[in-house]
């Protein structure tokens, strides 16, 4: 399993899909394959979704499942992007574009606190697997230490059928962004709140104790999310917001090697450690 992150904005800036996606090497053709046996037994009820530049077999679904291609399924972003201050700055191919990921990012950020700003994004999936369907995720971006910051999904995504077409592209593209804007207005309100809300001992072991039991092996993960806390970049160890920030720095960017770390921070058990530290901050905000 090779998952893989491409910087977009290495090649300027970017306002089409097609042209991200030419940057990332996503702009493939998703064919259909009959499917077979290694004994040569033909299989009907399944095929196979082929890359059809690298004959690279994607995933096996389904009779009825019918690609739909990255460049077509992705399109109605370019209508959030164009009118409202984004561009695409990052993708992320999984096993070699089976899961295609493109992240449009708002030029303009907003500020939690003096010196420490965020970035909104909008990530758009699209998969050939038979298990990842086509969707939409609100996120926002940490600038000082570029920290990905989501929520349980079901607060952070929308899902939608393989099947958009021209006709209706505009209007979903009005509802992705409506969504949008709702979850990173409540986002960095709340954000906000963590940055002002001072934290002691007993709600720091709270906290690590939600993401972490107490097995002996997880001491040296709970450390290096306690120094991050404290020296992480953009923290100094005294808020909810610094706490939760150190998580996200450690499952990002010093969980495992950097091989592994793209598929754990994206898809893996580090994603929804990031939910789960998200929503254990905003408990002790609350308490």
């Amino acid at each position: 399993m090779i998952t893989t992150k491409i910087n977009l904005t290495k090649e300027g800036r970017i306002t089409n899909i097609e042209d991200a996606l030419d940057a990332a090497n996503l702009n493939f053709i998703a064919e259909e394959h009959e499917l077979m046996t290694p004994s040569g037994i033909f299989a009907p009820e399944h095929k196979m979704i082929v890359r059809a530049d690298t004959n690279e077999p994607l995933g096996v679904v389904g009779k009825k499942y019918h690609p739909t291609q990255n460049s077509l399924a992705m399109a109605f972003m370019d209508n959030i992007v164009q009118k409202n201050g984004f561009a695409y700055t990052e993708a992320i191919s999984k096993n070699g574009g089976a899961v295609s990921v493109i992240t449009a990012q708002s030029d303009k950020p907003d500020t939690i606190k003096v010196g420490d700003e965020v970035a909104r994004q909008i990530k758009i999936i699209n998969g050939f697997n038979g298990k990842n369907s086509l969707s939409v995720e609100f996120s926002l971006l940490r600038l000082v230490c570029s920290n990905g910051m989501v929520r349980d999904e079901r607060e952070s995504m929308m899902r939608f059928k393989h099947t958009i077409n021209i006709q209706n592209r505009m209007e979903i593209a009005l509802k992705v962004f409506d969504e949008a804007v709702s979850f990173h207005e409540d986002f960095i309100i709340k954000a906000k709140m963590l940055s002002e809300k001072a934290v002691d001992k007993d709600m720091v072991e709270k906290f690590l104790n939600s993401l972490y039991s107490d097995a002996k092996q997880n001491d040296k993960k709970k450390d290096e999310i306690k120094n991050l806390f404290q020296n992480g970049k953009g923290n100094n160890g005294d808020t909810l917001w610094d706490l939760y920030n150190g998580a996200t720095e450690f499952f990002q960017h010093h969980h495992g090697t950097d091989e592994k770390r793209v598929e754990y921070a994206s898809f893996g058990t580090g994603a929804k450690l990031t939910a789960k530290a998200w929503e254990t901050a905003m408990s002790l905000a609350m308490a």
